[in-house]
This record gives structure tokens, sequence and C-alpha cells, in this order.
């Protein structure tokens, strides 16, 4: 497992704003320079994408359904207990509460659980559909696809690699 950090770190002088300022500096008429720096500045924003799609998915991994429900179920039994003071209705009121709430954690992480893969998977397929336009554009000219219009298909990449663009 790679130290995502320090590698997106080490991308700084691809991912900033003096990019597209050097990118800029180079003529027009320098084709080839001109598309080695485009296709470098692409690649290394789509690198730091994809570090942070996979830490997304390694946090959704660790995190965990039985965790969440865990936690929830506690934190009712606590607020129920906290709420009783003797009288046998506040007691059951208490325990009906605790037991509603805990159904509905339950039911929340359990479709969590059910629905998350299906929005992984539609968040991998988006994000290979735009990686496929990037690359196909990468394979131009910078005439015919430059840094700027490279820029807008990374932020559909990003965007695709999100859960409301999974959901949208």
């Amino acid at each position: 497992v790679s130290d995502r950090g320090a590698e997106t770190k080490a991308l700084a002088d691809h991912l900033g704003p003096q990019a597209i300022t050097q990118y800029e500096a180079i003529n027009a008429t320098d084709i080839e320079q001109r598309k080695l720096k485009r296709n470098t500045i692409v690649n290394a924003r789509l690198y730091a994408i994809d570090l942070a799609f996979g830490a997304f998915q390694q946090d959704l991994r660790e995190e965990g359904v039985g965790f969440g429900t865990a936690t929830d179920w506690v934190v009712l039994t606590l607020n129920g207990l906290g709420s009783v003071s003797g009288s046998l209705a506040q007691e059951l009121a208490a325990a009906s509460a605790g037991v509603i709430g805990a159904k509905a954690a339950f039911d929340r992480n359990v479709y969590l659980e059910k629905t998350m893969p299906a929005l992984i998977a539609a968040m991998i397929a988006s994000r290979k559909s735009v990686l496929v336009r990037i690359r196909i554009g990468l394979a131009e000219p910078d005439a015919k696809y430059s840094l700027y219009q490279a820029l807008i298909d990374l932020e559909d990449y990003y965007v695709a690699g999100t859960l409301l663009g999974a959901i949208a």
C-alpha cells in the first residue's frame, strides 16, 4: 500500500497553477513540447484523482456496516438508560424508543451495505468512460485537444468518482 499523501505531494509541480503557466509559456509552434507538457499535467492529475478515489474506497471498507450499527445501538442504549427515572411507564417508553431507534439504525446500515457496491460499480464505470475520452484526447495534438479541454474532462473524471456523480 502506497503513502497516498506523499505521492500526491510529489505530484505538486504538475497539480498547481504553475504547471498551467509553464504550459502557456511553450511556443504554440512547438507542437511536441506542448503535447508533452499537457500529457504530463493530465497524467499527474489523473493519478492524484485515482489516489483520492482509492482512499475513498479504503475508508468505505474500513468503516463497515457492522461498526455503524453497533455504534448506533450503544448510543441508543445509553440514551435510553439516561432517560429512565424509575417509573415503569417511563422505562417502557425508553425501551420502546430504543427498539425503534435500533431497528432504524440497522435498516439504514443494511440498506447502505446493499447499495454501496452498486454505487461504487457505477462510479468505476463512469470513470472508465471519461478516462477513455481523456486517453483518446491525449493521443491528439494540443491544437485538437487542449490542456483546457483536458482539465474539463478531468473534472468530469473526478465527479464520476463521487457519490453524487454515481447517483446522478
